[in-house]
């Protein structure tokens, strides 16, 4: 039992340590409007914030029943890029939120750039 919650811990330590220095790096290096992604294990979300902490734009997959999750993913993309571009907004920085660069973060960030807005 002891293990496990060794290995939980360990798992959560590094996912915080990439949390951290991703925010860091963002923060500190860029002026750009940041779209921060999170995921839970059904759903995927996307948030535009810009230097105050004012949130731009939101979207989600919520609504979406068709189609894989990492299909689903580059639609909430897609809808990001909509509301930027209908904002005005060009150029963000993307903010993985301490997830890996693989996936369901990787497909948002194919969807945004479909859409129109660099990176």
């Amino acid at each position: 039992m002891r293990k496990i919650t060794n290995k939980l811990y360990e798992k959560k330590h590094r996912y915080q340590k990439r949390k951290e220095k991703s925010n860091n790096r963002l923060k500190t290096n860029t002026n750009l409007p940041r779209v921060i992604v999170n995921k839970s294990n059904c759903y995927n979300y996307a948030q535009v914030v810009d230097k105050s902490g004012k949130v731009l734009a939101v979207a989600n997959d919520l609504k979406d029943s068709e189609g894989t999750k990492k299909e689903k993913a580059l639609r909430v993309g897609q809808k990001i890029a909509e509301k930027l571009k209908s904002n005005g907004i060009e150029k963000v920085a993307f903010d993985r939120n301490g997830n890996i660069y693989h996936g369901r973060v990787a497909k948002v960030a194919e969807g945004i750039r479909q859409g129109g807005v660099s990176l």
